[in-house]
């Protein structure tokens, strides 16, 4: 599957994300939903700000499993992202970009309709209430980004 999400782009996006619903039909989906979201956080999560579009088609493939297999896909992946963004907020003294690149994907997922807005309002009011540097950088890069739409 790390393969498969190697080679992922807007152009093969049908192709790949067929195969990997082949693979959730031959195999525990629960096993198949971990293997997922760690191969998606691993690629998309690091210390260095990730590219816009690589964020995007990762979320996009998301989607597109979601309403093709079922919400599970997608809410095992919210979950361990929440999970995430939660233990990377509270080690606030960390110098590289793994918690933008979080936020980045909670807006994008919001963008493809996959988490409802009251969560985004949740990670802003997180944001607001500790209010550091790093959360009003947090704050501003995705709002002028990815939370501009009507």
């Amino acid at each position: 599957m790390k393969g498969l999400l190697n080679r992922l782009s807007e152009g093969n996006m049908s192709v790949i994300s067929n195969e990997i619903e082949n693979i959730y039909i031959h195999n525990s989906r629960n096993d198949i939903n971990k293997i997922l979201s760690n191969l998606i956080l691993t690629s998309c999560v690091s210390v260095s700000l990730m590219p816009e579009k690589l964020l995007m088609e990762h979320t996009m493939v998301l989607a597109i499993l979601s309403s093709h297999i079922g919400t599970e896909v997608a809410a095992f992946f919210v979950e361990r992202l929440a999970e995430l963004f939660d233990h990377l907020h509270k080690d606030s003294h960390r110098q590289g970009k793994e918690c933008a690149n979080v936020v980045a994907l909670f807006a994008h997922l919001y963008n493809f309709k996959i988490i409802h807005c009251c969560l985004i309002y949740d990670i802003i009011r997180r944001l607001a209430d500790s209010f550091t540097g790093q959360d009003v950088e947090l704050l501003l890069l995705p709002s002028k980004k990815y939370w501009s739409r009507n």
